[in-house]
């Protein structure tokens, strides 16, 4: 059940989160939702919430995504 809830809540803030500069994907698992950006720094760590609607937030630094 929570898998589905953090699914839902990712599709619904998925745009917003998108829109932060640094932020190149975001995704959710059983527990979380998690975003993808090409390196953390504290300023975006910053702009990037902990948790959303209850489900935790995960940062994950992936770099420069290329296009194959």
């Amino acid at each position: 059940m929570r898998t589905l809830k953090a699914l839902e809540i990712k599709k619904k803030h998925e745009d917003e989160l998108l829109r932060i500069e640094g932020v190149v994907g975001v995704g959710a698992d059983e527990s979380s939702i998690r975003v993808y950006v090409e390196g953390l720094t504290e300023d975006l760590r910053k702009r990037i919430p902990e948790a959303i609607e209850g489900i935790p937030v995960k940062i994950i630094p992936i770099g420069t995504p290329i296009l194959l």
